[in-house]
């Protein structure tokens, strides 16, 4: 009988253990938090406390992500070895979907980002794109800036899906008026400012929050205080 219940007891053990390594859905991640949607997208504001880990969650769509203030992170995406990685502000990047993974904050402040799904498989990358066995079609291109004036923008990454750029004004620049409106466009502050977007009325952002901006819509930022603006903007093609 002893040994009956033993086995039953190790055969529970195990199975609560597969159940704790099956991957969630992104949005059932407790540290994902939605916080836009519409027809092109899914927004989530992630924020894993000091030393603590997300869950192992499923990434079913392609997705840009971007980093708020800086972090040290433990990657461990299922079938590959784990890897640390150190990120800086600002930093975009994208991924392609179809896996899941655990994140882990190795540092004693907040990691921070915003992960915005992308509903429109991407099935070609250009530049600055992490894009497993593709050469970036355009390989010098990743980071490129150009500056004008005290307008400096940088283009982080590209597919036939989306495109994202940092914007930023140099100097005592006051603020910035990216003119594509051609395209449907999610603006993710980086730093304090104010936008007018699409129009609507003048919006207080703090960095990681985000904005809409409709097709033949225009975004009028300005900086709060001293600082300048500095946002990423990504378009829907």
């Amino acid at each position: 009988m002893r040994s009956i219940l033993r086995a039953l007891l190790v055969s529970a053990f195990a199975i609560s253990c597969l159940a704790q390594d099956k991957p969630v859905p992104i949005s059932e991640e407790r540290h994902h938090h939605l916080v836009f949607e519409n027809e092109y997208t899914r927004v989530f504001h992630v924020e894993v406390p000091p030393k603590q880990s997300t869950l192992v969650h499923q990434h079913d769509r392609d997705y840009v992500w971007v980093q708020i203030g800086s972090a040290d992170i433990r990657n461990a995406r299922r079938g590959s070895p784990s890897s640390e990685v150190r990120l800086k502000n600002g930093e975009v990047r994208f991924v392609k979907g179809k896996f899941a993974h655990k994140v882990s904050n190795l540092r004693d402040l907040p990691f921070v980002n915003v992960t915005i799904e992308i509903k429109k498989p991407s099935t070609r990358a250009f530049y600055g794109a992490s894009w497993p066995g593709v050469t970036p079609k355009e390989p010098g291109a990743a980071g490129m800036s150009i500056a004008t004036g005290f307008v400096e923008q940088t283009s982080n990454i590209a597919t036939d899906a989306v495109e994202a750029r940092t914007w930023r004004t140099v100097g005592s620049g006051v603020g910035v008026t990216p003119q594509d409106s051609d395209h449907p466009r999610l603006l993710i502050a980086l730093l304090p400012m104010k936008c007018r977007c699409g129009g609507a009325q003048p919006t207080l952002l703090q960095p990681g929050e985000v904005a809409w901006i409709h097709k033949g819509t225009l975004a009028e930022t300005s900086m709060l205080g001293s600082s300048g603006v500095m946002f990423v903007m990504v378009s829907f093609k």
